[in-house]
């Protein structure tokens, strides 16, 4: 932890530049392990080095939250994770960017080994010597992506130069844009016992299945997907006539902030994840019952937001949202 150092704490950043450490070890700008709630929110981590995981962050077991935050110009001089480098816990980067990040191996924006989900963020102009230039998922790694922007990264031996994803990775990418990462935007391979699989849905992938190398691994190529150019511009923004705009999943809970469908790419949806949940609501004997808390929240806008959706259908059922979140029921 060259900037900072956090061990079995909850740590909270928020309106701060990390910039321009340097650690002999791990965790270029900071790093953080058997944490409990730690959040980075509003900051920047830049311009930090280390020779071994994560030049820019290192996150050990916990939970982290990643909200409006930007991860550049980091750098894993011999190791994995030259923006970020994650080993178990739970992370969720939210509405940031890593970029410019480079690793001298694996995952040049991130190497991810946890469970977790991107959302809204863009991953791009990243570097590794070896496999996935932009992000790396292992060893059981369990991830969600969606509406996110993973483009003009580079693998030094040309191995999912977006994502290499491996050794029993499971990944999801819905409502996304994989662009300009090379001659392969995706690798997946089966170099563990199993892998969980990797699928697909409403998502601009250069080249297609086509850009996606499998050994040993089935692709869910899911619906709604398009190989057309997305017309990025400087900022990788879909460009006017862009055929990645109003192109997502048409599903209302996926719409953008004004109403209309999902954008695919960072720009697009309304900051509200749905995913697989399992809440354990342990014994419950025959006719009892037990409750639990479940709180719902947007991410959009890191938070507190408005949202009004009154025609969403739902399991056929109609429903009706205006309120502020987050709700609990």
């Amino acid at each position: 932890g060259g900037g900072i150092y956090s061990e079995n704490s909850s740590l909270i950043i928020e309106n701060s530049y990390i910039n321009n450490n340097t650690s002999g070890h791990q965790g270029g700008g900071v790093y953080i392990q058997d944490g409990g709630d730690s959040r980075i929110i509003n900051s920047y981590i830049e311009n930090n080095t280390c020779p071994g995981y994560g030049g820019g962050l290192t996150f050990y077991r916990g939970n982290l939250e990643l909200i409006g935050t930007v991860v550049s110009n980091n750098e894993s001089t011999n190791d994995y994770g030259g923006g970020i480098y994650v080993d178990g816990g739970h992370v969720e980067i939210i509405e940031s960017t890593l970029q410019s990040n480079t690793a001298n191996g694996q995952g040049g924006g991130m190497f991810f080994n946890g469970s977790g989900y991107i959302s809204r963020s863009r991953i791009v102009n990243n570097v590794a010597s070896g496999s996935g230039g932009g992000l790396v998922f292992c060893c059981g790694a369990e991830t969600e992506i969606y509406n996110t922007t993973i483009a003009e990264n580079s693998a030094g031996n040309d191995e999912g130069n977006g994502i290499y994803s491996h050794c029993n990775a499971g990944v999801e990418i819905k409502n996304s844009i994989l662009w300009n990462s090379g001659s392969e935007e995706i690798r997946i391979e089966d170099d563990c016992i199993s892998n969980r699989g990797f699928n697909v849905e409403f998502s601009t992938i250069k080249g297609g299945e086509e850009g996606i190398v499998l050994n040993g691994i089935s692709l869910e190529w899911g619906d709604g997907n398009i190989t057309s150019d997305p017309l990025l511009d400087g900022g990788h923004n879909p460009g006017t006539g862009s055929p990645a705009v109003d192109a997502g999943n048409p599903h209302a809970f996926f719409h953008d902030g004004d109403g209309s469908r999902n954008d695919m790419g960072f720009t697009g949806g309304s900051g509200i994840n749905v995913s697989r949940t399992e809440i354990d609501f342990g014994y419950v004997g025959i006719g009892n019952s037990r409750e639990r808390q479940i709180t719902i929240y947007s991410n959009l806008n890191y938070g507190g937001s408005t949202i009004s959706d009154n025609a969403a259908s739902f399991d056929d059922d109609q429903f009706g949202l205006n309120t502020n979140l987050p709700i609990t029921i």
